[in-house]
């Protein structure tokens, strides 16, 4: 285990490629990383509980250590980090390249300072080599891209290092544009897009944020954005993990994932003179946010987690990429909590996606749907939260279950007057959200979320609601208010024994 948290970003950027090389063959390297130090020591805990064990190593000796694993240095001018955390940069972009170049000739991206005290053979001089962004991505897309994954792709904005390991490790070509591209850039973008099959992965983010901004009227990043980015990427059927914030993969991704199961819930005896509701909690899809103390500081480390049934949106990838934290999350449930998968095996845009592909949007759409009822099973769940779906899109994913997938919550916030339920094919019972994704003060959000809860639910009984909350802006303790003050005849279950409840209840 190294240090790196109070290193500069020069070096920070060169120990994270030099992790990536010597972790292909068995997790060996593992960093503490600038503001995110306390997640990694965090993590590591997690590895000792596993069985793993650590010491802690200096950077000097990091270098003395794995020097026989590299082949050179890949040469820049370090003068591109000062453009961190500026809202447009010009050469920072380099980074992404610098990295794609170490990830294929087994270097380290290191300054001509820097490596007077390594002594590597320079293998690439990068110096001076492009005068914009868009040629430095060109020259990528025409020179790096036909040696890299060919089935996977990233998408990162340059000068943050925490994904850079997994990146390097996996030869994952990796792409970033700003928010206002010219046509050339643009034209690129989507011949990266299109370059790699559909339903294939995606990770990153389409980023709209810096981690240190310098200034505070400019705080996101002149980046591709979440919302367009999003679109694209499922025009063209690529499954996106958000997962810039997500450190220390290619450590977590060699764990194998436990035998820890979900508990079976509290179930109340059904009563159908009764209202049933289930809380969705957002945006555990994104990988970055399962291993933030983020998450747990707000939510699954509190004392009221386990009070009251709640299902916690979460990315099946985890599974797959960080078997540890999706362990943790399994093995610390209670019989209260279900683990939800995320908007389907990645995060897609379901009304677009694969349209770049008419002819076999059909055929493809459907191995997708598969696809995803199989991620629900890695993370032992019924149910699954979709961002925004008609039920044309909800009976596709309904299709191809397997008898994995039995619920489906529609909606990224919702109303009262959107609130519906059905059962879809194969018996798989469809929510849209009666809860909206309303801003205000803490009395303001419990009010707004007992009257829409209490508006969708009307005079008919049975009643099954959708109540979804978004997690920026909700407490544990809050929704237990929401719980009181609804009263005896509004019973908050687990999403997936409301769905249950659904499907056994004849109208």
């Amino acid at each position: 285990m190294a240090d790196v948290s109070a290193s500069t970003p020069q070096e920070e950027f060169a120990l994270s490629v030099l992790q990536g090389l010597v972790n292909r063959e068995e997790p060996s390297l593992y960093l503490l990383h600038p503001n995110y130090d306390r997640q990694d020591r965090q993590w590591l805990d997690e590895l000792h509980l596993e069985g793993y064990t650590s010491r802690p190593i200096a950077i000097s000796d990091v270098w003395a250590r794995f020097r026989d694993k590299l082949k050179g240095a890949v040469l820049y001018d370090g003068e591109i980090m000062d453009e961190i955390g500026e809202f447009h940069s010009n050469q920072l972009n380099q980074t992404n390249l610098l990295m794609m170049v170490g990830a294929l000739e087994d270097a380290v991206p290191v300054t001509p300072e820097m490596n007077e005290t390594l002594q590597l053979p320079v293998v690439f001089d990068a110096r001076g080599k492009w005068s914009s962004q868009y040629e430095m991505m060109h020259w990528a897309y025409e020179e790096l891209f036909p040696h890299m994954n060919p089935r996977m792709l990233a998408t990162n904005y340059p000068g943050i290092f925490y994904l850079t390991d997994y990146l390097v490790a996996f030869k994952i070509f990796t792409f970033w544009f700003p928010e206002d591209r010219t046509i050339p850039e643009e034209n690129l973008l989507r011949g990266i897009l299109a370059s790699t099959p559909p339903n294939t992965p995606l990770v990153g983010w389409w980023f709209n944020w810096m981690a240190e901004p310098k200034d505070p009227g400019q705080r996101h990043a002149d980046a591709v954005m979440e919302p367009p980015g999003v679109l694209r990427g499922s025009l063209f059927g690529k499954v996106l993990t958000p997962s810039h914030e997500a450190t220390n993969l290619t450590v977590h991704s060699g764990v194998p994932v436990g035998p820890h199961r979900h508990k079976p819930p509290t179930a109340p005896e059904f009563n159908p003179d009764k209202v049933y509701y289930a809380h969705i909690i957002s945006d555990g899809d994104n990988l970055g946010e399962a291993l933030m103390m983020r998450t747990r500081d707000l939510h699954w480390d509190t004392p009221e987690r386990g009070s009251m049934p709640l299902g916690w949106s979460f990315a099946p990838a985890a599974a797959q990429m960080a078997p540890p934290v999706f362990n943790y999350y399994l093995r610390t449930a209670t019989s209260n909590d279900l683990l939800v998968g995320g908007l389907g095996l990645g995060y897609t845009e379901p009304v677009s996606y694969l349209r770049a592909f008419p002819e076999q949007r059909e055929a493809l759409y459907e191995e997708y749907a598969r696809m995803t009822d199989e991620s629900l099973e890695w993370i032992d769940t019924s149910c699954l939260w979709l961002i925004n779906a008609t039920a044309e899109e909800e009976d596709r994913y309904a299709k191809a279950s397997s008898g994995q997938l039995q619920g489906i919550f529609t909606g990224y916030g919702g109303s009262p007057e959107m609130a519906s339920t059905r059962i879809a094919p194969n018996n798989v019972v469809a929510f849209h959200s009666a809860t909206s994704e309303y801003r205000g003060t803490t009395e303001e959000l419990i009010e707004v979320l007992v009257n829409e809860i209490r508006e969708a639910a009307g005079d008919a009984r049975p009643a099954f609601i959708n109540a979804w909350v978004v997690n920026w802006g909700w407490r544990l303790d809050m929704l237990q208010e929401v719980e009181r003050r609804l009263g005896p005849d509004f019973v908050c279950v687990r999403p997936d024994v409301l769905v249950q409840f659904r499907q056994q209840y004849e109208e």
